[in-house]
Parts: structure tokens; C-alpha cells; sequence
């Protein structure tokens, strides 16, 4: 590597010799994710190594996503169009955790309440208490408000449904 042209002209003068990383890859392509520091630097510590495997899941997501999105974006279909097609919901959540876009699945459940819903300053409710719990501390996980400090890997967490309406005999 070191008798490259890329070397030569763009590690060496950035002080970049080692590199450590993660492979990411689906059927169609690979991808690296990777660290590169000075010579000096020495092994990867444990934290940097936590670091990519905290990154790892997210990235291969991103990747996915990116490959479902791209061929809408060249056929110049509005991301609205594209994200309407998911056979699921999807839901676009603001720093102020209020919902900035939501597709055609995701109005429909909230609209039913059935779970999940979006209340009347524009912000998702879960469930039951409980459950409203665990989703507000995911949402200040995500959104970096945890006053705990370090990575995360993200969470799931699930919402009741309510029971389906009786059926009235006349």
C-alpha cells in the first residue's frame, strides 16, 4: 500500500497508516467501514472497537434503505410516493420529538389508534403507560437527550392493541 499513488499523495501527508474496520455487505455489494489513524497511534482501543460494533447494524440499514430509495430517486418519484410504498408504517420524528412526515400506513394505524397513535401536538403515543415509557426513552435515546453517556445500539419496544369492537346482534 505504501508504494500507491493514494499513499503517497493522500494518506501519507495526513499522517493516515493504520486502519481497522468493519466489512458490510448484501448480495450486490460490499462496503467498509473503517478507522484510519497515524502510525504512532497503536492497536485499536476497546472503545474504538465498540464503537463500529454499536455502528455496524445501523450502517448495514442505512445500506439497505439506500438501495430501496435510489432506484426511486432516479425514476423521479417524491420520497412521499416512495415511502408509501413501505408495507409498513414509517414515521419521521423531529428533535422536538413532534412527527415532521408520516406515510400512508403509519396515518392509517394512528388514525384508528389501534396501538399507536398521534396526538393532537403531533407527537406518538404507544399503548399503555408502560409502553409510552419505554418509547419516550428510546425517542431520548435516539434524539441524544439520555443522560447517559457512550453509543448506542437503539431498541424496539412494542404497543397493545386494543381489543377489536363486539360485534352488536340486532
Amino acid at each position: 500500500m505504501t508504494k500507491t499513488e493514494f499513499y503517497s499523495d493522500w494518506l501519507r501527508p495526513q499522517d493516515l497508516f493504520k486502519g481497522f474496520g468493519i466489512s458490510i455487505f448484501n448480495d450486490r455489494r460490499f462496503s467498509f467501514l473503517s478507522i484510519v489513524r497515524s502510525a504512532k497511534a497503536g492497536a485499536p482501543s476497546e472503545e474504538e472497537l465498540r464503537l463500529l460494533e454499536v455502528l455496524a447494524p445501523h450502517v448495514q440499514r442505512a445500506l439497505q434503505l439506500h438501495e430501496q430509495f435510489v432506484p426511486a430517486r432516479l425514476s423521479n418519484e417524491s420520497v412521499d410516493t416512495v415511502l408509501d410504498r413501505l408495507p409498513f408504517g414509517f414515521v419521521a420524528i423531529g428533535r422536538n420529538r413532534a412527527v415532521v412526515h408520516k406515510n400512508r400506513i403509519a396515518a392509517q394505524i394512528s388514525a384508528k389508534g389501534d396501538g399507536f397513535r398521534i396526538d393532537r401536538e403531533g407527537l406518538c403515543r404507544a399503548g399503555t403507560n408502560g409502553e409510552q415509557k419505554r418509547f419516550a426513552a428510546l425517542l431520548d435515546d435516539a434524539l441524544g437527550l439520555d443522560p447517559q453517556p457512550g453509543p448506542r445500539a437503539g431498541g424496539v419496544t412494542s404497543a397493545s392493541r386494543p381489543p377489536p369492537a363486539r360485534l352488536t346482534r340486532y
